[in-house]
């Protein structure tokens, strides 16, 4: 079975970009859809940097049977940054994932050298700010998946310790080895161990580690602790679903089954996603 032919059943994409986006995207929304369709996978996530996707979810899910479509708020500063009245107003027209800051994280800024960004910790003895235990308690309310995005290690680590004192049930840690934050095999370890699942995304170098990299970061932790996901959408790289594609055919040449490759992209993002 060569790539083009290889069926995508119950796998669940839990980040991928389309448009309608201020960026160029490869597919339109419905382009996506239609491929995810013809896959026969079970779901998507859509996600915008710079606006909520609930409301593009549920006008596309009215016209669209067989697959699950999700939407999400990213906490950064277009949509009001460390916002807990935009988490709530946004739990309650069902998003389903927060993602903490990504391109206005402090961290983010700083390694593209930009001055400014969005942090976690507070300035003068660096806990965790209050607002962050507020946004906490929403997510944990709603059931919703808490999504660290693009902050720095130690960041996170406090992130998901204050959600553990809240009782955030679901913690995604969002492409940990992207090219801004590269953590260590020792860190995502750490941070499985806390009770955060780890989410790798398809293999772009320099962006994200190459495919022996990611089959590595897999082992190291195990598949019951990873979810697979593409984060594709970008106009010069592949369509997001011939890239979950990829992922399934890359991994399977390094060892991994199929049962493995269904338990990181079908089981684990459906109980995480409540579906």
């Amino acid at each position: 079975m060569n790539n083009e032919q290889l069926q995508l059943d119950g796998v669940i994409e839990m980040h991928v970009h389309g448009f309608p986006d201020i960026r160029e995207r490869k597919m339109d929304a419905w382009e996506l859809i239609d491929a995810a369709v013809q896959a026969n996978m079970r779901g998507l996530v859509l996600k915008n940097h710079f606006y909520q996707t609930m409301s593009d979810a549920k006008i596309l899910q009215l016209k669209t049977s067989g697959l699950n479509i999700f939407g999400g708020l990213v906490l950064n500063e277009s949509n009001g940054g460390l916002n807990p009245q935009a988490v709530e107003k946004a739990l309650l027209l069902d998003a389903k994932i927060i993602w903490f800051p990504t391109h206005d994280a402090f961290n983010e800024r700083t390694f593209h050298g930009k001055i400014g960004g969005i942090m976690i910790l507070s300035e003068k003895d660096r806990p965790v700010q209050k607002v962050v235990y507020e946004i906490l308690e929403l997510i944990k309310e709603s059931n919703a998946v808490l999504a660290t995005g693009h902050l720095s290690f130690d960041e996170i680590v406090r992130l998901i310790q204050a959600a553990n004192e809240v009782g955030v049930q679901n913690k995604l840690i969002n492409h940990p080895g992207i090219i801004f934050q590269k953590f260590s095999l020792e860190q995502q370890s750490e941070l499985v161990h806390m009770g955060a699942m780890l989410e790798h995304s398809y293999a772009r170098p320099p962006h994200t580690p190459g495919w022996d990299d990611l089959a590595a970061a897999i082992n190291n932790v195990g598949p019951d602790n990873v979810i697979l996901a593409t984060d594709l959408g970008q106009p010069q790289n592949t369509d997001p679903v011939s890239g979950m594609r990829e992922i399934w055919t890359e991994l399977l040449k390094r060892n991994f089954s199929k049962d493995e490759l269904k338990t990181m992209t079908c089981t684990n993002p459906a109980m995480m996603l409540g579906i």
